[in-house]
């Protein structure tokens, strides 16, 4: 194959990325009318997902996370992101209203970067071998890829010892989040 063929063919490849990788990423940010329409489902989840949205600009990405309750049971909770004008926020709807919407730049080392896009995954028990429940929160700039991991639930210290709900601080530094890490620079 000639250099310019081959050229041809990777110019190809990369434009249907590109607009695959538009297409995805527009269908990522939900506007309040998709998110409403969702919701007519009527599930406890569509209901967390249409709270969140009434609540804020569209979000980028959500995670259900199972907490453990004072009574052993479990109860899903919603965990939102967004990167609205380049800041980057996480949702935590066990805060106060008005106080649910936490900037991430308060997080240790964060440089303020402009935060093209972020998201969030949950892990029961695994990231910090204590048994804790993180929430794992990736951004990128134009720097790389850089992560956080944030305390949502602590393990009691006895076997039998509840858990213990975190929350996000609401003012000074993200105390219950490990400083921004770059994972791909």
């Amino acid at each position: 194959m000639s250099s310019a063929a081959s050229r041809a063919s990777a110019t190809g490849r990369l434009l249907t990325w590109a607009v695959a990788t538009t297409m995805a990423c527009g269908a990522v940010g939900l506007s309040s009318a998709t998110t409403s329409a969702h919701a007519s489902t009527g599930s406890t989840e569509d209901a967390a997902h249409e709270q969140v949205t009434r609540e804020s600009t569209p979000w980028l990405d959500s995670t259900f996370v199972e907490l453990r309750g004072t009574t052993d049971t479990y109860q899903r909770q919603l965990f939102a992101v967004a990167a609205e004008r380049g800041v980057p926020w996480v949702y935590d709807s066990r805060l106060p209203a008005g106080q649910r919407w936490q900037s991430l730049r308060r997080v240790p080392g964060s440089k303020g970067s402009y935060v093209f896009n972020v998201s969030v995954a949950g892990d029961q028990k695994s990231l910090d071998g204590n048994g804790d429940v993180q929430l794992l929160i990736r951004a990128r700039t134009a720097s790389g890829i850089w992560e956080t991991r944030c305390g949502v639930q602590a393990k009691g210290s006895a076997p039998t010892a509840p858990e213990v709900p975190v929350l996000f601080p609401t003012a000074g530094p993200l105390t219950n989040c490990t400083p921004w890490a770059a994972i791909y620079p």
